[in-house]
């Protein structure tokens, strides 16, 4: 029961952190357009790195 409460709650961490980052891309593209394109950098830089 811990565990698979711990599970979900890392998922939703995750989710959390994912949206978040998402939203914070969007915010950054509609006050400095330019921005969009430091913020695809950026997570082409992050999935890079996972490979």
């Amino acid at each position: 029961m811990d565990i698979e409460i711990n599970y979900v709650s890392i998922k939703g961490a995750i989710a959390v952190g994912v949206i978040c980052f998402l939203l914070g891309c969007l915010a950054g593209t509609v006050v400095y357009g330019p921005q969009l394109m430091k913020c695809e950098t950026k997570l082409i830089i992050l999935e890079e790195g996972l490979k």
